[in-house]
């Protein structure tokens, strides 16, 4: 299906703005707006409530259980680092994203 973008004189059906996210999250924001638009074009969406549903459905959907994220956190601590590098480690393992010591 051809799906408006906007852009260069074509405007999309919708509002648009820009936002920065951290690469981690790209693709979890990449499949809520191929699914917003896909919703828009069929005219299937109905409210914001039907878009907060789909946006916390995507997010629990990348999310890890508190029994992961314990065994994660008891393996980090076993290293014995530094406080700076097990966060830095932990961060990592949780949310697959590169933290680098000098960022926390």
């Amino acid at each position: 299906m051809n799906i408006p973008k906007g852009g260069r004189g074509k405007k999309a059906p919708y509002d648009t703005t820009h936002v920065r996210v951290p690469v981690g999250m790209k693709p979890l924001v990449d499949e809520l707006i191929e699914e917003y638009k896909q919703k828009v074009m069929t005219g299937t969406i109905d409210s914001d409530a039907e878009i907060d549903k789909s946006c916390s459905s995507l997010l629990l959907a990348g999310q890890v259980s508190i029994d992961e994220a314990m065994k994660i956190a008891k393996k980090v601590l076993r290293l014995k680092r530094s406080a700076r590098v097990s966060i830095t480690k932990l961060l990592t393992a949780l949310y697959s994203i590169d933290k680098l010591p000098d960022d926390i």
